[in-house]
């Protein structure tokens, strides 16, 4: 079986495909996240200036894209480790061991992307998962 691993993108890279993907102009972005001027948004993309935490969920919302990805990413490269103590926190009571290595598995060989989940079912059995 061969395994591909999807690329980790930085903040700023993601922020730049996903603004192309949404077909939205900076002017707009910056809008929608209460910006006055679009040059924020073009910082942010050059990775000169952070996504500011506060405004992860109005980004995540003006590109389309789910807001926990977006906040993992971030947090991820801005704090490392804190999105994982934060998990800690809140998750471990909500997930068995199990259920948790599958998500960390699905994480690690997606590059963090948000994947499409396929499960292969027979008999009430899972006998296969594809991230596509």
């Amino acid at each position: 079986m061969n395994t591909i691993f999807l690329p980790k993108f930085t903040v700023a890279e993601f922020i730049t495909l996903k603004i192309a993907e949404a077909g939205k102009s900076q002017k707009e972005i910056a809008n929608e996240l209460g910006y006055e001027h679009a040059n924020v948004i073009s910082m942010i993309k050059s990775g000169a200036t952070k996504l500011p935490l506060e405004k992860v969920g109005s980004m995540a919302a003006a590109l389309f894209v789910d807001p926990i990805q977006l906040l993992r990413l971030t947090l991820d490269e801005y704090q490392p480790g804190l999105y994982a103590a934060i998990e800690d926190c809140l998750a471990n009571p909500l997930l068995t061991r199990n259920e948790r290595e599958l998500i960390d598995a699905v994480r690690r060989v997606s590059g963090d992307a948000d994947p499409t989940v396929f499960v292969m079912e027979e008999s009430k059995r899972m006998v296969g998962v594809v991230l596509v």
